[in-house]
């Protein structure tokens, strides 16, 4: 049905009310101007039930004394006929939901999209969660690698502190050897002119042996000589005494030379040995203090390469706390929104299923006024008494029909029980089986569509 083009409204009694727009319709309805029976169409010639138009709100049939039904019609009528006193205490009313099946099925087709929605949005959430998930694993791998690369700075730096203990003390040596090295050398310097004199002991020594041996060359000659003489033998043997004790006497001090010499010797080559070795043991600390230099240069250069290794590793993990705050945060946001989905989800749940109680109702009461048509439709017909609808087109709007309620209770008496269906006053069972004729005749014309709109659409 076209909102924006001109509209007419055919009455029961087959007047045509309009052209009216959709909304000057919906204001007829409201005011009670539409009948239950009442149809609308844009061309006047396919017809439509007024009840079955969505958005005209003829929703409600009031049940005023047992089989006393008036509707479908707007709630605003429900209203005044309550305000007027038209009804009974005990009146009972229902709505046909059917108007609102399109609206109902486009609000549980939002809620499937919205639930689908909420599906793919928990999918995106778990892909999200699988992705932290990683990123956990892989800031957890990052953090033991920054442990071992702090552990390895720590063993690298108590390595240098061993070298640079071990370097002090290798310095310490070498300052010791260096003045052990000046006390040897102070030594030596001492010890030389004891060599020269020494030296000079021995020339002596030599000589005093070589003078001695000619002494006793000249002895022998002289003694040979002395033989024939007294005198001269006791000369010799006084003055062999003599050379005697003078022989012992160079042989005591040339022993006591010698045994000196031989001292100074010994004591020279352990000098000279223990020179040797402090020069070995120095020649040694030189090595060491070279190996040791290495080792400090490599070690300086390892912790230098440790140091910005620790550096890049700080900085990623600083990047990697950044990712790991962002995607928190995200993923806070996602739980939130997850929640909210979630929440959304249930209502449309709750709704589809609100909706699919109405619709089950709404298919029980189609049922029940299936019957109920069924019935009607077993009036016998008589084509000579159905009359004829008039059709002319009224500028002014139709007149509200009279409720014609009563309050007997039973029915009995003031106005039929049909009456508010049929839209006219009637007075006799004639009238209603003319009535009834009319209608049935035309709810074929129109396609078989009763006042309920259970009937098929052309």
């Amino acid at each position: 049905m076209n909102s924006d083009g001109k509209l007419y409204l055919r009455n029961g009694t087959g007047k045509v009310f309009g052209p009216v727009t959709f909304s000057t319709l919906q204001q007829w309805a409201c005011d009670g101007r539409v009948e239950p029976t009442a149809e609308v169409s844009e061309d006047l010639e396919n017809w439509l039930a007024a009840p079955n138009i969505p958005g005209l709100g003829m929703e409600w049939v009031v049940e005023n004394n047992p089989g006393q039904f008036y509707g479908p019609t707007h709630r605003t009528v429900i209203d005044d006929f309550i305000k007027s006193g038209s009804l009974v205490p005990g009146a009972r009313f229902y709505r046909d939901m059917r108007s609102g099946l399109a609206e109902k099925a486009e609000l549980e087709a939002a809620a499937r999209d919205e639930l689908k929605a909420a599906k793919a949005e928990a999918e995106s959430l778990r892909t999200k969660a699988t992705e932290a998930d990683a990123l956990r694993e892989a800031l957890a791998k990052a953090a033991e690698e920054t442990q071992r690369s702090a552990s390895e700075v720590a063993r690298h730096k108590a390595a240098q502190a061993k070298a640079e203990r071990d370097l002090d003390d290798a310095r310490g040596r070498l300052l010791e050897a260096a003045s052990d090295c000046d006390s040897l050398r102070n030594e030596v310097a001492t010890l030389r002119p004891i060599k020269q004199q020494l030296d000079e002991l021995r020339e002596k020594h030599a000589n005093l042996v070589a003078e001695l041996e000619e002494k006793d060359r000249r002895y022998g000659e002289e003694v040979r000589k002395a033989v024939t003489s007294q005198r001269g033998l006791e000369e010799a043997q006084a003055e062999i005494a003599t050379l005697k004790s003078a022989k012992a006497a160079i042989e005591k001090a040339r022993e006591d030379e010698a045994s000196k010499a031989a001292g100074t010797l010994r004591h020279l080559d352990a000098t000279q040995g223990e020179v040797a070795a402090l020069r070995v043991a120095q020649e040694k600390l030189v090595h060491e203090r070279d190996e040791m230099r290495v080792r400090i240069t490599q070690e300086q250069q390892a912790r230098a390469a440790s140091q910005e290794a620790l550096e890049k590793v700080q900085r990623h993990l600083k990047e990697l706390t950044s990712e790991a705050d962002a995607l928190r945060a995200a993923l806070a946001g996602a739980e939130n929104e997850k929640a909210a989905v979630a929440a959304r989800a249930a209502e449309a749940r709750n709704e589809t299923e609100s909706v699919k109680a109405e619709l089950t109702k709404a298919e029980k009461e189609r049922d029940t006024l299936k019957a109920e048509l069924e019935d009607l439709r077993k009036v016998p017909e008589k084509r000579e008494d159905v009359l004829v609808p008039e059709v002319i087109i009224a500028d002014e709007p139709p007149p509200k029909p009279a409720s014609n309620f009563s309050h007997t209770g039973n029915g009995a008496s003031g106005a039929s029980p049909l009456g508010g269906i049929f839209g006219g006053n009637i007075s006799s069972l004639a009238d209603l089986e003319r009535q009834a004729q009319a209608e049935l005749a035309r709810m074929r014309a129109s396609g078989g569509k009763g006042f309920f709109g259970f009937g098929k659409k052309k």
